[in-house]
């Protein structure tokens, strides 16, 4: 059994994983380019330099393991004694330093332009979040205090110059947004309240994020009217979505009917996303248009809104992170804001994972938008592209975020989710001929942007993020409640 268990992790964390980002980089070399396809010298040259520095920090890292720490960098053989010196001593988690390097250093060697600046950074970005939330916590309950003392010294990815400045300079920022969140914006008018610390940020994403989405729609040659309805139908079901699915969940988990969730205020992220999938391609049978369109428009839209709603999430404190012992946090202390309604803790200090939702969803959205508006994109790369980083995103986040519903103790229902979605993603890069096909869309920084800016609706644009604040922002007599 023993041995099954280790086979199985190195299947997933040495073999699966790797694999699946190596997918997407892959893809994206076919579908859109990769400038590497030339070989050039130099990248044979880096590439055999981080592939065998890779191979060797993994080594040493397992021989210094074994040899001080009598374990094996498997969960279920875990060091008995805490290392600290050795690869350790610059790196707590050396061996996926030494993974996400070799992964690099072979993409270059293989020429993969996108393996290297984009699989590999989001393969960093699953080990690591997998480190802080899963394998951390384990080391905290049987290191106690020594790993805490080590995690403070020692940098989480690598030492470099500068690490401990810039780490103040981030725990400082979050210290002084901790404050901001603990003096959250709330009105009273009698009995109804509105939490506006909250909607008003969702209320903008939802208003910036629909504009990009139209004027996508109106560059690709969607008549004005049908662009109007295809923003209010979006902003319809993503409202809807996220209310029915976060009703669905309560009433699933609690055993009951949908009766006692009315009252109750609550909505998820996954809705949107869900009502997306059932409006758009009806909106296309309805509008005569290229449901490939709808979702390429909409998909990379929605990482617009993600920017400002995750941050809402963070100011609201919903969607919180798993409890932290160190400074890169967000404390929650009043009353009203959900981390502390829920797990009635004061001070709860918290990873800051809906900052760090806000920030890829900032990074995704640049990426598309920006080799858009620079290439004649294949029809489906946008929402492709989008699925599947958005998918291994959240794949990785979620360990950092604390879960009401585990599997097998490991992987929750949204890391399934994910997953579902990454596939779906990377299902369909692969699916495009090399080079896009014949089937392309415009490049968005061709059309002038004055004149499509003149067609988007903007009493439809603001009228969506109003009601998106307010439905967000409400409550009755007391937070959380709508009655």
């Amino acid at each position: 059994l023993t041995v099954m268990v280790h086979a199985i992790y190195v299947l997933i964390f040495a073999i699966a994983v790797p694999l699946v980002h190596l997918a997407l980089g892959a893809t994206m070399d076919q579908a859109v380019g990769n400038p590497l396809s030339g070989q050039p010298s130099w990248s044979i040259g880096v590439g055999s330099v981080l592939a065998a520095s890779g191979l060797v920090l993994i080594l040493a890292s397992i021989a210094w393991l074994g040899r001080i720490g009598r374990g094996l960098p498997i969960s279920s053989s875990p060091p008995r004694r805490l290392v600290t010196a050795g690869p350790y001593h610059w790196s707590r988690h050396p061996i996926y330093l030494g993974a996400v390097l070799a992964f690099l250093g072979g993409s270059l060697l293989l020429g993969s332009f996108w393996n290297a600046v984009l699989a590999g950074p989001l393969l960093g970005f699953f080990y690591f979040t997998y480190a802080c939330g899963v394998e951390e916590p384990i080391l905290l309950s049987r290191f106690g205090e020594q790993y805490r003392t080590y995690q403070e010294k020692t940098a989480l990815v690598v030492e470099f110059p500068l690490r401990r400045h810039s780490y103040k300079l981030i725990t400082g920022a979050l210290t002084l947004l901790s404050a901001a969140i603990n003096r959250p914006k709330i009105s009273r008018m009698g009995d109804h309240i509105f939490f506006w610390g909250y909607g008003i940020w969702i209320g903008v994403g939802a208003t910036l994020g629909l504009t990009a989405m139209e004027y996508v729609l109106l560059v690709q040659g969607l008549p004005v009217p049908k662009a109007a309805w295809t923003v209010a139908a979006v902003a319809t079901a993503g409202l809807l979505g996220s209310r029915m699915m976060w009703r669905t969940g309560v009433a699933v988990r609690n055993g009951g009917g949908f009766g006692h969730t009315a009252g109750t205020v609550g909505f998820v992220s996954w809705g949107v996303l869900a009502g997306l999938l059932i409006v758009l391609p009806l909106l296309a049978l309805a509008t005569g248009q290229s449901a490939y369109l709808l979702f390429d428009a909409t998909l990379p839209a929605l990482m617009t809104a993600h920017i400002f709603s995750r941050t809402g999430c963070a100011f609201y404190g919903c969607c919180y992170g798993k409890e932290t012992t160190t400074r890169l946090r967000l404390c929650y202390q009043h009353p009203a804001l959900k981390a502390v309604r829920e797990k009635k803790v004061h001070p709860e200090a918290l990873r800051p994972v809906q900052l760090i939702s806000a920030l890829y969803g900032g990074v995704i959205a640049a990426l598309v938008f920006g080799l858009w508006c620079r290439l004649p994109l294949p029809v489906g790369i946008p929402a492709a592209l989008t699925a599947a980083m958005y998918g291994l995103f959240r794949l990785g986040e979620e360990w950092l975020r604390s879960q009401s519903v585990l599997l097998w103790e490991l992987v929750s229902p949204a890391q399934l989710a994910a997953l579902a979605l990454a596939l779906l993603g990377l299902g369909h890069l692969a699916s495009i001929p090399p080079g896009g096909g014949s089937a392309t869309y415009a490049a968005l920084g061709e059309v002038a942007f004055a004149p499509v800016l003149q067609q988007i609706h903007p009493l439809l644009l603001a009228a969506s993020g109003l009601i998106t604040a307010f439905v967000l922002s409400y409550h009755y007599r007391a937070i959380g409640r709508w009655k």
